[in-house]
């Protein structure tokens, strides 16, 4: 058992037919107290094909044993942007340490956290009570 488990954009590869047993074995690493951390792609893209699914709140909560776990953070990240992705691959076109740093630092404050509507990434933390 471990403190805490993480699943990094995993479960959206997994079949349907193994979801449930892959969670359910997943729950069973984390001791009473500790912390599960998933992070999913969200429905704002479309199902890619090495992809399964994608989630948004509802469907991956269905997944989660809420008599055993509870949420304790929930959020969406990596806002949805065509203007970030054609600074990104002018940046990495241009090989410039500088223009990379300037288009981090306008990821993180303009398109790192974002909503329900343009969010890709969804990242809950649980946390195991029983």
């Amino acid at each position: 058992k471990f403190n805490t488990v993480c699943l990094i954009e995993v479960i959206e590869h997994i079949p349907d037919g193994e979801l449930s047993s892959f969670i359910d074995e997943s729950f069973k690493k984390v001791d009473v107290g500790g912390y599960l951390i998933i992070s999913v792609p969200t429905t704002v893209d479309p199902v890619q094909k090495k992809h399964f699914r994608h989630y948004d709140e509802s469907l991956l909560n269905k997944y989660i044993n809420q008599e055993n776990f509870k949420i304790i953070d929930q959020v969406r990240l990596y806002k949805k942007s065509q203007l970030l992705e054609k600074m990104i691959k002018f940046s990495q076109k241009h090989k410039s340490k500088s223009l990379r740093k300037i288009v981090w630092k306008w990821h993180k404050k303009n398109t790192f956290f974002s909503d329900t509507k343009s969010g890709k990434h969804l990242v809950t933390i649980y946390r195991r009570t029983k």
